[in-house]
């Protein structure tokens, strides 16, 4: 998911660099909310937020990127998966929990303009991609904090005062040439360095420190633990070193249940 905020917003933002953490705080909790009332029942999910402060143009445009598991656990421990949610609850949840946060710190005539400017919400992008490993998921993180706000390559001209370069537009997919003050340049690119001791990433539900902790006591579930292998099996295929027939995953064990040598002498088991 990307959680965007109205250009209106964005000073506010930069001015006040605590607000940052606020955008991440409040995009976890419309996730939870929503994730809430679509299950209908209260869920603990897992949901890494990653700020991205800058756009392709050197905007200060500060956005929310999340990564959420596509449901969350009961109070029983039970899983319970999520097949759909209400683009229009998001985008309108994620608009009244972040206002009524920044009403703190911007004029109540901003707040209200920004609801009868939006009455739909607040954008929020969500795409439904399947992160299967770490490494894909370190690599979807690290676009977006391993490089500063603009690459060399994109820098084509420099001669010691003017600074011009090129971005790729989203909606038009056409490159746009924008030429700056080398001191206005350094200012733009100056902004969008973090805080000392700022986090870029935070953890939230089942990915924070005391989430970790429960999911990993859960996991010691026999009943949880096979549903993972389970789950894990079906996609790859094995084969009988033998006959070469594709065999069945049927269950784990960590040490052999004490009447398994029996079953397997008895010829019981095959």
């Amino acid at each position: 998911m990307v959680f965007s905020v109205p250009e209106i917003l964005w000073w506010a933002v930069r001015n006040n660099r605590d607000l940052q953490k606020v955008l991440m705080d409040v995009a976890a909790k419309t996730i939870k909310r929503c994730f809430t009332k679509a299950l209908r029942k209260e869920v603990e999910i897992g949901i890494i937020c990653v700020l991205h402060p800058f756009g392709r143009d050197l905007v200060f445009k500060p956005h929310v990127h999340v990564v959420v598991t596509n449901g969350g656990f009961d109070k029983d421990g039970k899983f319970v998966k999520l097949n759909f949610i209400s683009y229009d609850l998001l985008h309108k949840k994620w608009q009244y929990f972040l206002l009524m946060e920044l009403k703190k710190h911007v004029r109540k005539r901003i707040v209200d303009y920004c609801f009868e400017k939006y009455p739909k919400g607040f954008a929020c992008y969500l795409k439904p991609d399947v992160i299967w490993s770490n490494k894909f998921l370190s690599k979807y993180i690290g676009r977006y904090l391993r490089h500063p706000a603009i690459a060399n390559s994109r820098i084509v001209f420099y001669d010691g005062k003017i600074v011009r370069f090129y971005y790729l537009d989203h909606k038009t997919k056409k490159k746009i040439v924008c030429e700056m003050k080398v001191f206005d340049f350094m200012a733009s690119v100056v902004q969008h360095i973090p805080e000392k001791n700022f986090k870029m990433i935070r953890y939230y539900g089942l990915y924070s420190r005391k989430g970790v902790i429960w999911v990993r006591k859960l996991c010691l579930q026999s009943s949880l633990k096979q549903e993972i292998l389970f789950s894990e099996a079906e996609r790859e295929v094995f084969r009988c070193p033998r006959c070469f027939e594709k065999m069945v995953f049927v269950a784990y064990f960590r040490e052999p249940p004490d009447n398994l040598r029996k079953m397997v002498n008895d010829g019981r088991f095959f």
